[in-house]
């Protein structure tokens, strides 16, 4: 996993394809041989840093997410009506960066490459959950039957359960100390 790791870090740092990468490290570490569903994943990342979103790679030894019991994008998501939407990301009071969530109609969250956002913690999930824009202007937070669920404003939320998320709503993924705070909504809705 850590030259696949230091593999994608030269792709997205140097702009070198998954192949001209893993010839770069093999050079420096003959013994390096990344399986096939890592190679699979440096390539959909590889997708990812070019801007050509690919969707969601989910390894074959996990559940596909067209064979869950919902589909994503749900059917009542739509282009985003909150265009300045961000989330703070935050860990003992101190902001680590601002990720913007208002130009897709959802965004995910995990520890899959292909995730919009990747999670770091052990504790995440390789699809944790997703962020969606709804038709009725709301932004909902889904949990995705992550292992150690996903809370807002410390309470859980249940698998595939839609949660409207409102300005100031505090987000934590698994065991993380992480939070992820909801600003720049324009029109608060009751």
């Amino acid at each position: 996993r850590s030259a696949s790791l230091v593999v994608a870090y030269l792709m997205k740092k140097d702009g070198l394809s998954p192949d001209a990468a893993l010839n770069f490290v093999t050079t420096r570490r003959p013994v390096v041989l990344p399986n096939e569903g890592f190679s699979r994943c440096l390539h959909e990342y590889a997708k990812e840093i070019s801007g050509e979103r690919s969707g969601v790679y989910v390894p074959i030894k996990t559940k596909r997410l067209e064979d869950m019991e919902f589909e994503l994008p749900p059917e009542w998501a739509s282009s985003p009506t909150e265009v300045q939407a961000k989330l703070r990301v935050e860990r003992a009071g101190e902001e680590l960066e601002l990720l913007e969530v208002g130009s897709e109609e959802m965004y995910t969250f995990g520890r899959s490459l292909t995730c919009d956002f990747q999670l770091e913690h052990p504790s995440a999930s390789r699809q944790h959950a997703v962020l969606v824009h709804h038709q009725n202007g709301g932004v909902y937070l889904i949990d995705l039957k992550s292992s150690h669920q996903t809370f807002v404003n410390d309470k859980p939320l249940r698998p595939h359960e839609a949660c409207r998320i409102r300005e100031g709503a505090i987000i934590v993924f698994g065991a993380s100390s992480r939070t992820y705070t909801l600003s720049g909504m324009a029109s608060v809705v009751p």
